[in-house]
Order: structure tokens, then C-alpha cells, then sequence
């Protein structure tokens, strides 16, 4: 999902792995569901590989 290898997300690319079939089976629900908020409510455009280890 981060085919530059920068360490970080489009947002909009975020959003939608988060929902792919391959996120569903890797990643429990309740870890989607608080980083789905924590985009959603973050001003930033792409999310790092630091945000998303620290849930």
C-alpha cells in the first residue's frame, strides 16, 4: 500500500485499504474502526507508517 516506500498513505488511499479484503483479514476490527476515526478526523493527507503502528 505504499508502492514509493516513503513510510506513509495517501488519506484517500488509507481509507479505501482499510476496507479491502486483504486489511479485513490482517487487521481486527476494532483497529480499523479506530484508525477509520483517526483519519477521518485528522487534517493531515496521508497517514504514516508511525500513526498506524502506534493503534
Amino acid at each position: 500500500f505504499d508502492p514509493e516506500g516513503f513510510g506513509e498513505i495517501p488519506r484517500d488511499d488509507f481509507l479505501r485499504a482499510l476496507v479491502s479484503n486483504e486489511w479485513k483479514t490482517e487487521i481486527p476490527a476494532n483497529k480499523r474502526d479506530i484508525l477509520f476515526t483517526r483519519v477521518k478526523e485528522s487534517r493531515v493527507d496521508a497517514v504514516t507508517f508511525q500513526d498506524f503502528v502506534n493503534v
